[in-house]
């Protein structure tokens, strides 16, 4: 299971990074005034669209594959049972948000 966890979480981490790339290419493709090209624009929000996609569904099924594994597991402490949701489940959207915030606030 441990090895399935760290190929799930790379996966969010690299949806995570084609999320900046493909909404940088978008932006890169349109000026604010609306000049630029507007087939390319649609391309690479439509990549953006898939990669947040992509990165929700693999977030749910982190979400379900922890929760099951809460119910075969037993935790010593709440503290432990949170250390354990940490990597896969609570800390990608985290990263999502803030970098999705700090793109928005660069540009």
């Amino acid at each position: 299971m441990k090895a399935g966890k760290t190929v799930l979480v790379a996966a969010e981490y690299a949806c995570i990074a084609g999320f900046l790339f493909t909404s940088y290419r978008a932006d890169r493709a349109m000026t604010k005034a609306g000049i630029g090209n507007l087939d390319l624009f649609a391309f690479w929000s439509r990549c953006t669209w898939l990669v947040v996609t992509i990165f929700l569904l693999l977030w749910m099924l982190a979400t379900v594959i922890s929760l099951l594994d809460r119910q075969r597991k037993y935790f010593a402490s709440p503290a432990e049972y949170w250390k354990h949701l940490l990597p896969d489940v609570l800390l990608p959207p985290v990263i999502f948000i803030v970098s999705w915030l700090a793109y928005m606030l660069s540009a």
